[in-house]
């Protein structure tokens, strides 16, 4: 695709003359839904439409990004995929974006400048070593029955890290202007639900399908403060104290700690005096002796776990039981789900599953209604 466009000027300007879609974003677009579903990877995927006509795609669910892309023909360097990687030559709404053009500037450092081909290129980090280098483009999203059109994402050629063969790129769902949510955010307000299944426990553990609305104004039964960092597209709650049985456990010299909400990361992660003080208290309340597992907490599959009840600065409590904090590695082991870590607190995506969570940006509020996740299938 940049091959291509770099040729001239001339080129590029017609290219743009007939693949441009005239605006047609609905002012009675309130809500969209689609499919989540469980990877054998421990992460979601969210089932989008891309391009006219639509053609799949299956996307990482992350908060914490800010631009969303997709694998795109030509493929320079592309990690395997299942579903055919995206052309936007044959999609009549793709738009390729020019390099001064508003969406372009909102990339700011992860513009790649080392091109100069009149179009806006990017080179995104994510998970350490993973990267995908391309072109930004508008595109026409469609979720369930609806659409929206003009949708900024990337057109990825050159990408690495990515080993799911299930996965065709990243949907971002941060608080961020570039972010499918920020994208939205004028007729979707800012509000999204989702419902993670379990993949080990519940009621149905073969269901591997659930699903995520946006625009909804959402409702749950607990609910406590969204926490912005400034200058970040993360979510934060905070949390004041952990609570097992009798045994309450503060955050180091009585203070909170902000936790990050996380559907990417399978376990959840706690400051080294918090983890340390869990640890004990569950060893106590167990009351057997745990597996010889080095470097973790493990026990016997049938084992009784007690509840985790983690109480927020706004006094809000959310319980989080054995599917939550614990994951079965073999047929005979559970482990702690829960690593420990001074530099970030997450809230990671097993401690999510079976609670329907809402997010309102305009309210700073987040929800959590306990669910059986695996009854929310898409028909």
């Amino acid at each position: 695709m940049e091959r291509t466009i770099s040729r001239s000027s001339s080129r590029l300007s017609h290219l743009k003359s007939i693949m441009k879609l005239h605006d047609n974003h609905s002012a009675e677009t309130t809500s969209m839904e689609t499919t989540m579903v469980a990877s054998p990877g421990l992460s979601y995927l969210m089932e989008v439409y891309v391009g006219t006509p639509p053609v799949k795609q299956m996307m990482y669910v992350d908060m914490g990004s800010s631009v969303s892309w997709i694998q795109c023909l030509p493929c320079e360097d592309c990690f395997h995929q299942a579903l055919p990687i995206f052309n936007p030559y044959a999609s009549a709404s793709s738009q390729m974006l020019l390099d001064y053009e508003h969406e372009c500037m909102l990339l700011e450092d992860n513009r790649d400048l080392t091109k100069s081909n009149g179009v806006c290129n990017y080179a995104l980090t994510f998970g350490g070593n993973s990267y995908t280098h391309g072109v930004l483009f508008k595109e026409t999203y469609t979720l369930g029955p609806s659409s929206i059109t003009h949708v900024a994402l990337g057109c990825g050629h050159n990408n690495f890290g990515i080993v799911e063969e299930q996965c065709t790129g990243i949907i971002g769902l941060g608080d961020s202007p570039l972010s499918f949510i920020g994208q939205t955010d004028d007729f979707l307000h800012g509000r999204f639900t989702y419902c993670l299944v379990s993949d080990q426990f519940g009621s149905n553990p073969d269901a591997r399908t659930s699903k995520i609305s946006f625009g909804h104004s959402p409702e749950g039964t607990i609910s406590t403060s969204l926490w912005k960092m400034q200058y970040k597209p993360n979510y934060y709650i905070i949390l004041k104290s952990i609570i097992i049985g009798d045994t309450v456990i503060q955050m180091r010299g009585g203070q909170t700690a902000k936790f990050m909400l996380d559907t990417g990361s399978t376990l959840s992660y706690f400051p080294s005096y918090a983890y340390h003080k869990l640890v004990f208290a569950l060893r106590q309340k167990i009351g057997k002796r745990a597996l010889n597992v080095r470097n973790e907490l493990c026990y016997e599959i049938n084992t009784s776990i007690p509840i985790i009840t983690l109480q927020f600065e706004d006094g809000a409590e959310l319980d989080l039981s054995k599917k939550n904090t614990f994951i079965i590695y073999d047929e005979n082991k559970v482990c702690l789900a829960i690593k420990r870590d001074n530099a970030l607190s997450i809230l990671g995506n097993r401690a999510q599953i079976d609670f329907s969570i809402g997010i309102d940006i305009h309210r700073r509020m987040v929800s959590f209604d306990p669910t059986d996740c695996s009854t929310h299938v898409m028909p």
